[in-house]
């Protein structure tokens, strides 16, 4: 059994983040890729499953450093702002942009097309979330 918290380190059995090769036992170990939550919301979750426990959620905005990606579309990694390590929905990331300027600091606000509020929106977004 690991001595370390495993949803804080990114490290499993067979597979662990490259900085920490000969600190924990992995198979291999691999860099990660810096990957950009585009969704409102995704889950990440202990294992790769709609149906697993939630550990927590990523906010649109915020950066995960990925370690690997499967064909069934789930994504291993972890959170840089909270160091929080588990699965997330690949398809809820993408190639960072430019660092987000702005933070929800409403419950919840939407985001329209163009600039009036009278067409319908096309996300709402999280407090919290990063633009």
């Amino acid at each position: 059994m690991p001595s370390y918290d495993q949803r804080m380190v990114p490290a499993r059995p067979d597979l662990a983040a490259r900085h920490l090769e000969g600190v924990v036992e992995a198979a291999r170990f691999v860099d990660g890729v810096v990957r950009e939550v585009v969704d409102p919301q995704a889950p990440l979750r202990r294992i790769p499953s709609p149906e697993a426990p939630l550990d927590t959620e990523a906010l649109r905005g915020e950066r995960v450093m990925v370690y690997e990606t499967t064909d069934e579309g789930w994504a291993w990694g972890q959170l840089v702002d909270d160091r929080c390590v588990g699965w997330l929905p690949a398809n809820a990331l993408a190639a960072p942009g430019p660092p987000p300027t702005h933070k929800v600091a409403v419950v919840r606000t939407l985001v329209f097309p163009a600039p009036s509020f009278k067409l319908p929106p096309i996300l709402a977004l999280p407090f919290g979330a990063r633009l």
